[in-house]
């Protein structure tokens, strides 16, 4: 079988969706081609995909040179299925009609918000994405709210068109990581630990753990309070620290590089706070649960459907109130109710099943049953 993959933002989700999906032992007998812009994304390709299965083409990190590659490859090899990863990846390829070819699939990476699409203009620009998007004869989406969204503001491509296999991760390299001993690492035994693992956009919604800390602060002693753990640069990070300063929070935030184990990352940690605004797939929560370790999220779309029926503790997005009372809460309990999912969290949320289902996605294509 081949797999002709587009990619105009390998970054983020998408990037774990490559490693994990794709280079599992289900696809041994797929040959992709995956072209993609190339942000920051070349080591990361070369480290994770195997150059055995993938030929990659990488382009300059923009819209003109990923469609020509796009079309140069097309020009000179025929594939069975070609699959853009990504909204930007799926409307750049429709905007193509000509080339589009048979058996045409778009993962939704992301999810649309009404924000959005507000007033004459965004009405106009949702028209349009509705028919770029009722081109391709399958859309795969990454969770349940994933998909009703979709299916909610594409009206113009089926629903028997719209697929869902929900995502999955490495569950057991979860569940097996070593204990990092962050507490050693920062000389501070009987501090509790807090970790922050998302990126410093609005998104992830770090400005509600400064805020719920200045709360907990008021609370709570000094020399009781709890360490918050941060990892990675970029983004609003300086205005993020900058606040953190101006609100003389700075005893309780710790910065840290970018780490690669970030399973014993999760492992060192007390709780873990995931306050997001939206997710499309709320990975990070999966693979929290599958290491066994308390968990707080919101209930927000894309990841209050994986934290369903877990023993997470789920707050309000934009609440600092309740995430500094289920903070709180989470450090006086012993988390024995996580320990104790462990084992159902990485039935339910391991990679495998994801990957096999793409496999059977893609057989069924070929075989004309979807």
């Amino acid at each position: 079988m081949k797999v002709l993959l587009v990619i105009r933002w390998p970054v983020g989700g998408i990037r774990t969706y490559l490693r994990y999906i794709y280079t599992q032992s289900v696809f041994k007998d797929c040959q992709f081609t995956l072209i993609a812009t190339d942000v920051d994304f070349k080591d990361f390709a070369r480290e994770y995909l195997t150059e055995n299965q993938f030929e990659f083409v990488f382009t300059d990190d923009n819209n003109k040179a990923l469609m020509a590659a796009y079309k140069q490859v097309l020009s000179t090899n025929k594939f069975d299925i070609v699959h853009a990863h990504g909204f930007s990846s799926g409307a750049l390829m429709a905007s193509l009609p000509r080339l589009m070819p048979r058996r045409s699939v778009m993962t939704a990476h992301d999810v649309f918000l009404p924000q959005q699409f507000k007033g004459y203009k965004g009405k106009l620009k949702l028209l349009g994405i509705n028919l770029l998007f009722s081109r391709f004869d399958h859309v795969l989406t990454v969770g349940a709210d994933a998909c009703k969204n979709f299916s909610e503001f594409i009206p113009a491509l089926p629903q028997r068109k719209i697929k869902n296999i929900d995502h999955g991760v490495d569950a057991k390299r979860f569940a097996a990581a070593e204990v990092r001993n962050y507490r050693a690492e920062f000389d501070s035994q009987n501090r509790r630990i807090i970790g922050f693992f998302g990126r410093f956009m609005s998104q992830k919604g770090f400005l509600d753990v400064i805020k719920a800390m200045k709360l907990l602060s008021a609370r709570i002693a000094p020399e009781e309070m709890p360490l918050v753990l941060t990892f990675g640069w970029g983004g609003f990070i300086r205005e993020d620290y900058a606040l953190i300063d101006q609100l003389g929070l700075s005893d309780y935030f710790r910065q840290l590089p970018f780490t690669d184990d970030v399973p014993a990352a999760i492992k060192g940690v007390d709780v873990v706070v995931m306050p997001s605004r939206w997710e499309a797939c709320g990975l990070l929560a999966m693979e929290v649960l599958c290491a066994g370790k308390p968990l707080i999220a919101t209930n927000c779309i894309g990841l209050r459907c994986v934290v369903e029926g877990t023993p997470a503790r789920v707050v309000e997005p934009y609440n600092p109130n309740q995430l500094a009372d289920a903070i709180q809460a989470a450090l006086a309990d012993e988390g024995t109710a996580f320990t104790d999912f462990q084992q159902e969290a990485i039935s339910r949320f391991d990679l495998h099943r994801p990957a096999q289902e793409l496999y059977r996605f893609y057989q069924a294509i070929l075989e004309g049953a979807n």
